[in-house]
């Protein structure tokens, strides 16, 4: 385990691009099958796709240098209330909050289920 005084500053930034670029493939492919089955909801669920890809893109990284740990913590929270991850693991990209919601207490479960 590592020491929380630790620099994470490359691992945090590198973890960041990935989530990225995954997000964007993934939303992609998403919004390809949408229109394609013509989904009704479509629509609305791509501005969450937005909003998501907006919110990665507006991270200060001096912000996540100042404070590493707690931005770790924090990445997690955004990822939980995106519902990318579940007392059962990782799930789709869907974000149903924005990041600084409260956290959810252990055991609780989320609405949504893998894609």
């Amino acid at each position: 385990m590592e020491d929380a005084s630790e620099d994470k500053y490359d691992k945090i930034v590198a973890i960041l691009d990935e989530l990225a670029a995954y997000a964007g493939t993934h939303f992609a492919s998403e919004e390809a099958y949408a229109e394609r089955v013509g989904d009704p909801h479509r629509f609305s669920h791509r501005a969450l796709h937005l909003r998501f890809m907006k919110k990665v893109g507006e991270i200060d990284l001096k912000k996540v240098d100042e404070n590493q740990q707690e931005y770790l913590l924090n990445i997690l929270d955004f990822l939980r209330a995106g519902s990318l991850i579940t007392s059962r693991g990782a799930t789709a990209i869907c974000p149903t909050q924005t990041a600084g919601s409260e956290r959810k207490t252990e055991g609780s479960t989320d609405k949504k289920t893998a894609q």
